[in-house]
C-alpha cells in the first residue's frame, strides 16, 4: 500500500486548517492585509505535505481545479452584480429610489420597511449582494435623510437582503448548499422555514421598536431636502427609471436563470442612461468596469453613489476561487475523511450533531472562508447525519444559517468586506443589530435538541445516497451508503 493510500493522522489532517487559521490571524487581523495570501500559503504547505505522501502535482492541481470549477456560476453572478450596481446608479434608478423613499417613508416605520423591502427584492432576484448595492444603497441614503443612524439602517438592509438570498430558488448560495448535500432545492428551502420565519418575525418587531425612537425627531444637517436637491440636479428622475428593477423582478419570478436576468437589468439601465441621462458610451463603459464616481458636491450623496463596477468584484471572486481550491486539495489528501471519523465519536445524538455542525461552520467562516466552511462542514457532517438516519436537508439548513447568514457578520470575509465597501458601515457596528442573521442559530439549536423540524431520511433519499455513492458514518468509520 502506497503512503498516499494510508489516511493521514489527526495531526496531519488538522495541520492545513491550523496553517490557514494562524496565517489569517496574523496577515488579516494583526497586519490588516487580505486573506488571499494566507490561503495560498496554506495551499502551499498542504501541497508539500501531499508531495511527501506520494501525491503528484498533477493530481493535486486537478483536485484544486475541480473544486474551483464548482464556483464558476457563482463567479459569473458576482461579476454581473458589480456591473448591475454601476449601471443602476449611472442611469438614475438608485437616485430615484432614494428620492421616493425620502418623500414617502416615515422615520418610525423606516427600519421594518427596509427589512421587508430588501427581503422581497432579494427573494425575487436571488442576490443579497445585488440588493445591497442597489436598493440597499438607496435605503442608506433615505436613512441618512431621515436621521436614522447608519449602523441601524445597514443592519436592516443586511438582515433583509440575506434573508431573501437564503430562501430564493435563484440564489447561488441556496443552489450551492442544496447541491453539495444532494438535496432537492425546494425541499431545502422548505426545511429553512422553521428557523427563518420566526427569526424574521422577531427581527421585524425589534426594528419596529427601535424605529419608534426616531418617529418624531427633527432632521437637520445633510437632511432629506439637501439630498433630494443634489440628486435632482445630477440626474433626470422619473418613474421610467423603475424599468430595470421591475424587469429583473419579473424575469426572476418567471424563473429565468440568474445571469441572463441580471444582464437584462444591466442593458435596460444602459439604454436609459444614454436616452435620459445623456451619458456617453465611454462613461458607461467606465462605470460598468470601474464603478460610478459621483461629484455632486454633497458628501453623503457622493459617498453613497460612488459604487459598483466589475472591478469591485474581482477581489472577492479571487478569494472565493482560492478558498474552494484549498478545500478540494484537503479532500484529495483525505484530511476531510479523518476529520469526519474523529468528530463522529464526539456526537451524542441530534442536538450535539446540530450544534457541532453549526460550530464547525462558524469556526470555518471566522478563521478561513465561507466556501471552505461550506465544503468542510458538508463533507464532515453529511455522513454523520446520514449515519443517524436523518435527511441531509438538516445539514444544508445549517450551511445556510451558520454560513450564508453569519458570513455577513465576518469583518474580513468576502461578504463583510463587500457590505462595508458598499454601505460604508463597519461590520462590527451593525453586527449585533442584524437580528435576522444570528437569531436562526438559536432556533437551529432548539430544534436540534428538541428533535422538532428535523426530517428523517426517506426511502427515496436513501436510494439517492446509494445511486450517488454518498458516504455514511457508522461505528466511527466512513462506509458507502450501499
Amino acid at each position: 500500500m502506497s503512503e498516499k493510500q494510508i489516511k493521514p493522522g489527526l495531526f496531519m489532517a488538522v495541520l492545513p486548517l491550523f496553517v490557514v487559521i494562524v496565517s489569517l490571524i496574523y496577515l488579516v487581523i494583526i497586519k490588516g492585509g487580505a486573506p488571499h495570501i494566507a490561503i495560498i500559503f496554506a495551499i502551499t504547505i498542504t501541497a508539500i505535505i501531499g508531495w511527501f505522501r506520494g501525491y503528484r502535482w498533477k493530481e493535486m492541481l486537478d483536485a484544486m481545479v475541480k473544486g474551483a470549477m464548482d464556483t464558476m456560476p457563482v463567479l459569473g453572478i458576482l461579476m454581473a452584480i458589480g456591473m448591475l450596481v454601476g449601471s443602476w446608479v449611472i442611469c438614475g434608478t438608485v437616485p430615484l429610489l432614494i428620492v421616493y423613499g425620502l418623500e414617502v417613508i416615515s422615520p418610525s416605520l423606516f427600519l421594518p420597511s427596509t427589512l421587508l423591502v430588501c427581503a422581497l427584492i432579494s427573494l425575487a432576484t436571488g442576490t443579497s449582494w445585488g440588493t445591497l448595492g442597489t436598493i440597499g444603497l438607496a435605503f442608506m441614503g433615505i436613512g441618512a435623510g431621515l436621521g436614522i443612524p447608519p449602523y441601524l439602517t445597514a443592519a436592516a438592509v443586511v438582515s433583509g437582503s440575506f434573508f431573501g438570498d437564503k430562501v430564493s430558488p435563484l440564489s447561488d448560495t441556496t443552489n450551492f448548499c442544496s447541491g453539495i448535500m444532494g438535496v432537492n432545492l425546494y425541499k431545502h428551502i422548505v426545511q429553512l422555514m422553521p428557523s427563518t420565519l420566526p427569526s424574521m418575525l422577531i427581527a421585524l418587531i425589534l426594528y419596529w421598536i427601535l424605529g419608534l425612537g426616531y418617529g418624531g425627531q427633527q432632521i437637520t444637517g445633510s437632511d432629506a431636502g439637501e439630498i433630494i436637491v443634489a440628486l435632482e440636479k445630477a440626474f433626470y428622475l422619473g418613474p421610467v427609471l423603475l424599468i430595470p428593477p421591475i424587469l429583473v423582478i419579473v424575469l426572476a419570478v418567471k424563473r429565468f436563470p440568474p445571469i441572463p436576468t441580471l444582464f437584462a437589468g444591466i442593458f435596460s439601465a444602459i439604454l436609459l442612461a444614454v436616452i435620459l441621462q445623456g451619458s456617453s458610451l465611454g462613461a458607461i463603459q467606465g462605470t460598468i468596469m470601474y464603478g460610478y464616481r459621483s461629484d455632486t458636491g454633497v458628501k453623503i450623496v457622493d459617498t453613497l453613489l460612488s459604487k459598483g463596477g466589475l472591478n469591485s468584484m474581482l477581489w472577492i471572486a479571487a478569494l472565493m476561487f482560492i478558498a474552494v481550491a484549498f478545500s478540494g486539495l484537503m479532500q484529495l489528501l483525505r484530511c476531510i475523511e479523518v476529520l469526519v471519523e474523529n468528530l463522529v465519536s464526539l456526537v451524542r445524538g441530534t442536538g450535539s450533531a446540530v450544534v457541532s455542525a453549526s460550530s464547525t461552520m462558524l469556526v470555518s467562516i471566522y478563521t478561513a472562508d465561507l466556501y471552505i466552511g461550506y465544503s468542510i462542514t458538508a463533507r464532515v457532517f453529511g455522513p454523520i447525519f446520514r449515519g443517524l438516519g436523518y435527511s441531509a436537508a438538516n445539514v444544508s439548513r445549517i450551511l445556510e444559517n451558520s454560513g450564508t447568514m453569519m458570513g455577513a457578520l465576518v469583518p474580513w470575509g468576502a461578504a463583510g468586506v463587500y457590505i462595508t465597501s458598499m454601505l460604508g458601515v463597519p461590520v462590527l457596528d451593525y453586527a449585533f443589530f442584524a437580528f435576522a442573521c444570528w437569531i436562526p442559530l438559536i432556533f437551529d439549536a432548539i430544534w436540534g435538541y428538541s428533535k422538532k423540524f428535523l426530517p428523517v431520511a426517506t426511502d427515496e433519499e436513501k436510494e439517492e445516497w446509494i445511486k450517488e455513492g454518498r458516504m455514511i458514518a457508522q461505528d466511527g468509520k466512513l462506509v458507502s451508503a450501499s
